[in-house]
C-alpha cells in the first residue's frame, strides 16, 4: 500500500530491489502504474480539497521543488518573470552586490540525499576601496546510519559547485576530498550533449586544492568533492574574492542574491560587513546578519550603505 507518509521510501525500495530490477525491465514500471491511479483520485476531489491542493502546489512552486518549462517563449517568458521556470538569475552589467548558488551532485551515492541535513554560511567583508571578500561553509550531516536499506546508510558522494560572481578568485578551500582527475573520451555510442560541452571546456583543475574552477550561467563556479559516511557530519570552508567592484558612497544599494537548488532542503545564514566608515541603514550597524531554516527559491536582501 503507497501512501503520502511512505511513497518515498515505497518508490525507492521497488526502483532498488523490486522485482522489476532485471537485465531488460524497467526498475521505475511502478511510477506508469501509479500515475493513472492518482489522475482518478484527482478528479474526484471536492472543492475544498482542490483549494487546499492549489495552495499546497503554490508552495512547493516558492520552495523550487517543482519547476515549469515551456517550448513557448511567451509562456516560459511569463513564468521566468514568475520566478518558477527554473532558469538561472542573470546579473545587470551595473550589479552592485554578492550572488551565490550551491548545486549538489550525487554520484553513486544511493538515496542518501533523502537523510542529509545541509547548512550554508556565507560570510562577507566590504574594505574601503570596494572588493568583497567571502568565506563560504557548507556543513553535511548524514542521519541515514540506523536505515536498513543499504542505499539510505552508504556515504553520500557529492559533487559541491559553488556559482559566484563573474571574475571571482578562490583563495582556498579546505575539508574537501579526493584526488581530481579530467574523465577521459566518452564512449563513441554516446552522444555530446552541446550545453554541457561548452560548459566543461571552461573547467580547470587546481591539483593543490583538489578543486575545479569553471565558467556557467555568466558565472564563475567553484568545484570539489565531498564525500560524508553515515552517521558523520562534513564541512568545506571556500574563501574567495569576489568579482564584483563596489562604488563605495553614501546611499550606494547593495543586493545579495541567493538561488536555492530544487528539491535540496537545509538552512541558510548570512552576514555582511560594511567598509569602514558605513554602516547599513535597515539595521543602523556595520554587519548585517540573515538566518532562514525554510530558503525560498531565490532569497533577494536589499540593503544600503549609510557614511558615518
Amino acid at each position: 500500500t503507497v501512501t503520502s507518509e511512505n511513497f518515498l521510501k515505497e518508490l525507492q525500495r521497488e526502483v532498488e530491489s523490486g522485482q522489476d530490477k532485471k537485465p531488460g525491465q524497467n526498475p521505475k514500471k511502478i511510477l506508469s502504474k501509479l500515475a493513472p491511479i492518482l489522475m482518478e483520485k484527482l478528479k474526484s476531489l471536492d472543492s475544498r480539497q482542490k483549494t487546499e491542493l492549489i495552495a499546497n502546489f503554490k508552495q512547493h512552486l516558492d520552495k523550487k521543488d517543482i519547476m515549469l518549462y515551456f517550448n513557448d517563449w511567451q509562456m516560459q517568458d511569463f513564468f521566468e518573470s514568475a520566478g518558477i521556470a527554473g532558469n538561472v538569475f542573470q546579473l545587470p552589467e551595473d550589479f552592485s552586490g554578492d550572488y551565490l548558488a550551491i548545486v549538489n551532485a550525487n554520484i553513486a551515492g544511493g538515496k542518501t540525499d533523502a537523510f542529509i541535513d545541509q547548512h550554508i554560511s556565507l560570510k562577507s567583508s566590504i574594505n574601503s576601496s570596494g572588493k568583497i571578500t567571502s568565506e563560504l561553509t557548507i556543513t553535511r550531516k548524514h542521519r541515514g546510519e540506523n536505515e536498513k536499506e543499504w542505499w539510505y546508510n552508504v556515504s553520500n558522494k557529492n559533487y559541491l559547485k559553488a556559482l559566484v560572481p563573474e571574475n571571482s578568485t578562490l583563495l582556498s578551500i579546505k575539508g574537501n576530498d579526493r584526488n581530481i582527475k579530467i574523465a577521459g573520451n566518452n564512449s563513441k555510442n554516446l552522444k555530446t550533449d552541446l550545453d554541457l560541452e561548452a560548459i566543461e571546456k571552461t573547467a580547470s583543475a587546481i591539483d593543490s586544492l583538489k578543486a575545479f574552477l569553471g565558467w556557467e550561467f555568466g558565472k564563475s563556479s567553484f568545484g570539489a568533492w565531498l564525500t560524508t559516511p553515515a552517521g558523520e557530519t562534513k564541512t568545506v570552508t571556500v574563501q574567495y574574492e569576489n568579482g564584483v567592484q563596489l562604488n563605495i558612497r553614501d546611499g550606494m544599494r547593495y543586493e545579495f542574491i541567493f538561488e536555492k537548488q530544487s528539491g535540496v532542503e537545509g538552512s541558510l545564514e548570512y552576514s555582511v560587513t560594511a567598509p569602514p566608515g558605513y554602516v547599513w541603514k535597515e539595521t543602523g550597524k556595520s554587519i548585517f546578519e540573515y538566518g532562514t531554516q525554510q530558503i525560498k527559491a531565490r532569497e533577494i536582501i536589499t540593503l544600503t550603505l549609510v557614511e558615518i
